[in-house]
């Protein structure tokens, strides 16, 4: 309210008094006075809606972080279901979708033969001009590049401050776990032998329709499953890189027996986000 306070309007009032003293017409004492308060007014009106729009900007943004989740959560229940889909309606006044291809890939070697190689591609939002993040938070799941349990999720979201304030959805890791021991035909004594099972899968995730509206619809589908299958034998690796970035673990920490030749099932799930505008 900074330049015209209650005690800049007194001293104001006093000096029109003085002049009215030295016969400065009430015409004259009075537009000068209207002026005023109108200034003040104005001032008073632009410094309430700068902070009405601060609060909707952060509001907004707060509704992304939940709507990304949403997403995610959506994706987590059609994971195993081909040709499923579910969607999730919101509002973009201020804040901004974008998606991404990193034009980066993961790849997964077991030993030094690559098993499968995925462009990775991030789904984000971002935030008004007046919102920030003083931290990169991780909100759901983690950077690792590996999951080795059936409980974390296969998703990363996360918030960052570049340029603006955002929150990110992608999946840029693999799980791998070990099922036990299966009996199988060996393709050489054409016996029943023990195999270690050890089951990977991985998403990719690609874009549809874009249609930014005011009012829209984040759609997510799962398209369909790409599967391949392979056997190995002693303590292989299983390494998951990513740029200069990755990981790697060995049957044996996965809990198989290096004794046993191992079937590998690979799972590449396909999931696709689209944007449709309208209710």
């Amino acid at each position: 309210m900074g330049l015209f306070s209650p005690n800049h309007v007194c001293s104001i009032w006093r000096r029109l008094s003085l002049r009215r003293n030295l016969g400065l017409s009430t015409v004259v004492e009075t537009v000068i006075l209207t002026s005023v308060m109108m200034v003040i007014l104005i001032s008073t009106s632009l410094f309430a809606n700068s902070i009405l729009n601060n609060n909707m900007e952060n509001v907004e943004f707060e509704q992304a972080i939940q709507v990304m989740s949403s997403v995610d959560d959506i994706a987590k229940k059609i994971m195993f279901k081909p040709y499923s889909s579910g969607y999730v309606k919101t509002s973009f006044l201020t804040t901004i979708p974008h998606f991404v291809e990193t034009g980066k890939n993961l790849t997964v070697y077991v030993n030094e033969t690559v098993l499968v190689s995925l462009p990775i591609n991030v789904f984000k939002v971002r935030g008004g001009q007046s919102v920030g993040v003083s931290v990169n938070k991780d909100l759901v799941g983690n950077d690792s590049f590996i999951l080795t349990n059936t409980t974390g999720s296969s998703s990363h979201i996360y918030t960052y401050q570049s340029d603006g304030a955002w929150v990110a959805l992608d999946y840029r890791r693999i799980r791998s776990t070990y099922s036990g021991i299966v009996e199988l035909y060996s393709q050489e004594t054409g016996e029943l032998e023990p195999f270690n099972l050890v089951e990977i899968s991985v998403v990719k995730l690609t874009f549809g329709t874009v249609q930014v509206l005011e009012k829209s619809r984040i759609i997510i589908e799962n398209i369909g499953t790409e599967t391949k299958q392979m056997q190995d034998s002693g303590n292989f690796t299983i390494d998951a890189q990513y740029s200069d970035d990755g990981k790697l673990v060995y049957l044996s920490d996965l809990g198989g027996n290096p004794e046993y030749p191992t079937l590998i099932n690979l799972s590449v799930i396909c999931l696709e986000i689209s944007i449709l505008g309208g209710a």
